[in-house]
């Protein structure tokens, strides 16, 4: 398969909202077999991601991706600190973003916002949760910097060690840090979510007493949000059509944002 990609700001924008032609080339190129999960396209034009984002994992291939190229990606979430470090090599480089399938946890929290511009190709779900790893990391509730009300926040477990406290507390203020580079305005807290979706999370927690690794999706009228521009073909239409895709790939309980 020959792949010609056009980086933007060159000889036309990436793409508008009305074309997907480039977007549905890059997947089905990234689809193919290829390395996983980084394998480097023609020409360093495009990158393609299709894994967890693991600690210490080699980013090499990033450093190679032209200015302007295409990053594509399908991820369950992974390490916060190895996301954050792509996402700042992909800022770096003004890649655009290009989901397909989904993008979950780690990858919706700092992956989609790495640079100017992310598409989200249609039958793909992005979407977020409080917590990845309940093995180092618990959940509690308290007010939200927004002054909207209650939500749940990531805490270090009351049973771990020192040493494990201060690295949780490090990857919090490592993550405000992000965020006050991403978000639109300084009161901003990760990770993203509406008022509906923020309800819904704190009602089952309040419900059954423990955090259950929930994600939720966030319409596309809140990616005001971020510096990025985010751009989906098609948000899914219902908790139904959700439900559908969330059980095709496995993704568990996933709450639709209307």
């Amino acid at each position: 398969m020959v792949l010609i990609i056009v980086p933007p700001g060159k000889a036309d924008p990436l793409q508008s909202e009305a074309n997907w032609d480039l977007e549905h080339l890059a997947v089905e190129y990234c689809r193919g077999p290829l390395q996983r999960p980084i394998a480097s396209g023609p020409d360093r034009r495009i990158v393609c991601f299709d894994g967890w984002i693991d600690d210490g994992m080699n980013l090499s291939t990033i450093h190679d991706l032209q200015y302007g190229g295409l990053f594509v990606v399908r991820s369950f979430g992974g390490q916060a600190a190895t996301a954050m470090t792509l996402s700042r090599l992909l800022r770096d480089r003004h890649a655009a973003v290009v989901v397909y399938d989904y993008c979950m946890a780690a990858c919706a929290s700092f992956l989609l916002i790495s640079s100017d511009q992310a598409y989200v190709t249609s039958g793909s779900i992005v979407a977020w949760r409080v917590v990845d790893d309940l093995r180092t990391d618990c959940v509690s509730v308290g007010d939200a910097e927004d002054g909207r009300g209650k939500r749940l926040r990531r805490i270090s477990c009351p049973d771990t060690s020192s040493e494990q406290e201060q690295k949780s507390r490090a990857a919090i203020r490592a993550e405000q840090a992000f965020y006050a580079e991403r978000a639109v305005k300084p009161q901003f807290e990760g990770p993203p979510d509406s008022p509906y979706t923020r309800r819904m999370v704190k009602n089952l927690y309040d419900q059954f007493g423990i955090y259950s690794r929930v994600a939720w999706t966030l319409n596309p009228r809140y990616d005001v949000f971020f510096k990025t521009k985010i751009i989906y073909e098609a948000y899914p239409a219902s908790q139904d059509d959700v439900d559908a895709l969330a059980a095709r790939h496995r993704l568990g309980k996933v709450i639709y944002d209307p």
